[in-house]
């Protein structure tokens, strides 16, 4: 995998039932796994086979969808009025350059902003039904309600991070491809499904039923987690350049949560902890109440500025989520 790779995942279209997304990330797990598919809810399964007749099926799992907004109709001067689609930061909307995704294809628009010079001193912050997208549409044009907006790509590195729409959670996804690219063609004890899940960011509504039909013994679930900025508390955030975020939580199961701080120890690979007193937030909630229940461990990559346009990350965070999932991957064993 390299770096273009995590770009073509954040610059395609996930938001909502777009498969951009999707589409993407089943092109780049085709050469890694022994067949992919999609759902019909949008979510990209995939499978290898490890050749051992009975083996245990170990689920990694990553969200390929993220926020974004939803016409809702068109004001007669022109202006797209939206609702959310997820649950985008609202505090940075204004004049941000957005697309919207017609049937005729992506259209360039920015969200609508009051010059500074026709505000009043205290002004509350207008509700996302009161702003509006200026697409460039004549008075009396419309775009269908029902179509899908998301923010405009882009994709700059320096210093060793990246910032990027969508890391939440393509990074997730890249990472998961990377970890079964390092593992290809390596002895492994495990069959490995492969999710990226659709609906995350609408109340993780992919993850239980693709979960369901992969039928896994255990499985790890990578998202993203807060990396520390200005404002925000230390104890309560990852630090970006750390390592991989280990969940610890009483939803997570302790057995591979232990395993991976241990294998992270062995292998030298950087990892930090992250507990959780309750539920995680994630689509690890809903893997691990499938079924009769799974096993399930959560792996996290340090961002900054979540839901916003400028998400950001290190690369060698990614690359330690990774490399903790492979070295389960042909090392880890099944928890009893």
């Amino acid at each position: 995998m390299q770096l273009t790779d995590l770009e073509k995942l954040c610059g395609a279209a996930g938001v909502g039932n777009c498969r951009e997304a999707a589409e993407t990330a089943a092109q780049l797990l085709r050469p890694l796994v022994d067949t992919v598919d999609i759902r019909p809810d949008g979510s990209v399964t995939g499978y290898r086979r490890c050749g051992r007749p009975d083996a245990p099926v170990l689920l990694l799992e990553a969200h390929i969808d993220e926020v974004g907004f939803v016409v809702t109709n068109t004001d007669p001067a022109g202006f797209l009025k939206v609702d959310a689609c997820g649950h985008a930061d609202e505090r940075v909307l204004e004049a941000q350059p957005v697309l919207v995704y017609t049937e005729d294809g992506p259209r360039p628009g920015v969200f609508c902003s009051t010059p500074p010079h026709l505000r009043k001193d205290g002004d509350p912050r207008p509700a996302l039904a009161d702003r509006g997208i200026d697409a460039g549409l004549h008075p009396g044009e419309q775009v269908p309600a029902g179509t899908f907006a998301g923010f405009a790509p882009h994709f700059e590195t320096y210093n060793g991070q990246v910032c990027a729409k969508a890391l939440d959670d393509r990074s997730g996804v890249y990472a998961v491809l990377c970890a079964l690219e390092q593992t290809l063609g390596r002895p492994c004890a495990w069959d490995i499904a492969v999710l990226f899940a659709s609906g995350e960011e609408l109340g993780c509504r992919g993850a239980a039923p693709a979960a369901f039909a992969a039928a896994p013994q255990a499985a790890i679930a990578v998202d993203v987690s807060f990396a520390y900025v200005p404002g925000s508390q230390a104890h309560a955030c990852g630090r970006m350049g750390g390592g991989v975020m280990v969940g610890v939580s009483p939803c997570l199961d302790k057995r591979l949560s232990d395993d991976m701080i241990w294998l992270a120890r062995q292998k030298n690979i950087p990892y930090q902890c992250e507990v959780m007193g309750e539920s995680t937030g994630t689509d690890a909630d809903r893997i691990t109440l499938t079924r009769g229940g799974v096993p399930c461990a959560l792996l996290s990559i340090p961002l900054k500025y979540m839901h916003t346009p400028v998400e950001k990350t290190a690369v060698c965070d990614i690359q330690a989520v990774a490399d903790l999932m492979a070295a389960y991957i042909e090392e880890g064993e099944m928890p009893v």
